[in-house]
């Protein structure tokens, strides 16, 4: 697949449940760490301990999903689909918690996949888009387009972040717009199934790619 395409879809399904979940949340991101550090030193200066646990718990659950995730990536070989695999094993398990439990546990293996989901963006024009890195993604606007002046190559640099800035936009607002006409579950669901599809395209042009390289005839 088109790594660009690749990238803009997982940003937008990062933007779209992180739309659901600090909806459904109350205020708790499910990938925007950013926001989540402010929210938990906030709660800490105000002794507000029943807010500080669910968003470090958040935290902790994004970072050992990078961990688990930049692991996967080390192996090269299907890595890719490997990381898709869990994430939608790990949203499906989210749906099934919903209906079990109440609250922040529930959105957990959401924050672990999204954490996993970093460690697999695919390089455009030597640009890492394709996170959920916000302020990264707007500085790299900036950034691009003061060395454009000089050069004008860094336009397409320029216009690459604020593609995938735009894009993580979209899915918020998708998010938000579906989780008041659906519910949490459904959109869990149909993001399950985005993801799901991207995992089948990625194993097609692998095996694709496998064939190729040891020329087996075709029946």
């Amino acid at each position: 697949m088109n790594p660009f395409l690749f990238d803009v879809i997982i940003t937008f399904a990062a933007g779209f449940l992180d739309a659901v979940g600090v909806t459904y949340l109350s205020g708790i991101f499910v990938s925007f760490m950013s926001g989540n550090s402010i929210g938990f030193g906030i709660a800490v200066a105000h002794g507000r301990t029943a807010v500080a646990i669910p968003i470090a718990s958040a935290i902790t659950s994004f970072v050992v999903g990078a961990f688990i995730g930049s692991l996967i990536a080390q192996r090269r070989i299907s890595a890719t689909m490997i990381v898709l695999m869990l994430e939608v094993a790990m949203i499906v398990l989210s749906i099934f918690l919903v209906g079990e439990i109440n609250g922040f546990i529930a959105l957990l293996p959401v924050c672990l996949a999204m954490g996993m989901q970093n460690a697999i963006p695919r390089p455009v024009s030597g640009i890492a888009i394709g996170r959920s890195f916000v302020t990264g993604e707007l500085f790299g606007i900036g950034h691009s387009l003061a060395f454009a002046l000089q050069d004008r190559r860094q336009f397409r640099q320029a216009a690459l972040h604020a593609a995938s800035w735009l894009t993580i936009v979209l899915g918020a607002i998708s998010g938000a717009v579906s989780l008041a006409q659906f519910g949490l579950a459904p959109c869990l669901g149909a993001c399950a199934v985005v993801l799901f599809a991207l995992m089948a395209i990625d194993a097609c042009a692998q095996f694709a790619a496998l064939r190729k390289i040891i020329k087996v005839p075709p029946r």
